[in-house]
């Protein structure tokens, strides 16, 4: 993935999309970018973003485009590319809401003030390690087709999760062990659970679930995971 650091290297990408040129524009003035209030299946002029462009602005742009403090605020965009955050801090908030990710998200060991990801789909997420202050949100639909590891991860607000989907059949649909959340697990209403669950070693809080959204316990040992590993 192309790493840009200026604004001019922005400008020298293949033609801009329209979405793109709003989001640049609008990031700038602090106004959510609303392309559209469901997640696209097809990429277009209107909602197609690039990661590095995405990426660019998550991490404060530069000082010939920088970001509100508020940070990014998106919604409704095809994001094609890899948007990969490792080892870096986000600028304010980061939301990206019913977006679509042609890949999975890489965030390991990146810092974000807030993480929302509210109806978004993307082929799994992987956060281990990261450090976020307030709150992480994979809830509304959100739906991961992969592994969505938090494993080791700080989370002083909540992490919420209700209504979500987790699918990866015969691997881990959640990997949570180690992570440490200061306010509360929101684990009920799930949508879909397809794989292994793992709080082990976890710290949160409170714990606010029903028996429904855990999947149920299989052979090999996958499935419901053992609560009393769960500190509270």
């Amino acid at each position: 993935m192309t790493r840009l650091r200026s604004y001019a290297e922005v400008k020298a990408l293949t033609e801009l999309t329209s979405a793109e040129k709003r989001l640049l524009r609008e990031c700038q003035a602090g106004v959510p970018t609303d392309l559209g209030r469901v997640a696209p299946t097809v990429a277009t002029d209107a909602n197609r973003v690039r990661a590095e462009i995405l990426r660019y602005l998550i991490l404060a742009g530069c000082k010939d485009c920088r970001p509100d403090e508020t940070g990014v605020r998106l919604r409704g965009a095809y994001v094609t590319g890899t948007l990969d955050l490792s080892f870096a801090t986000a600028k304010g908030a980061t939301y990206l809401l019913l977006c679509h990710f042609d890949t999975r998200i890489e965030a390991a060991e990146t810092h974000f003030a807030a993480l929302i990801l509210s109806g978004s789909r993307m082929p799994g997420l992987f956060a281990q390690g990261a450090r976020v202050t307030g709150n992480v949100f994979l809830n509304g639909g959100f739906h991961a087709t992969g592994e969505v590891s938090l494993s080791g991860a700080e989370i002083v607000g909540q992490l919420d999760c209700e209504g979500g989907r987790f699918e990866n059949g015969g691997g881990q649909a959640l990997n949570a062990q180690g992570v440490r959340v200061t306010g509360g697990l929101l684990w009920r209403n799930l949508r879909e659970v397809e794989g292994r669950v793992s709080l082990s070693s976890a710290r949160v809080g409170d714990l606010v679930d029903d028996l429904a959204s855990w999947p149920v316990r299989d052979a090999d040992g996958g499935g419901t995971p053992d609560t009393r590993r769960v500190r509270l």
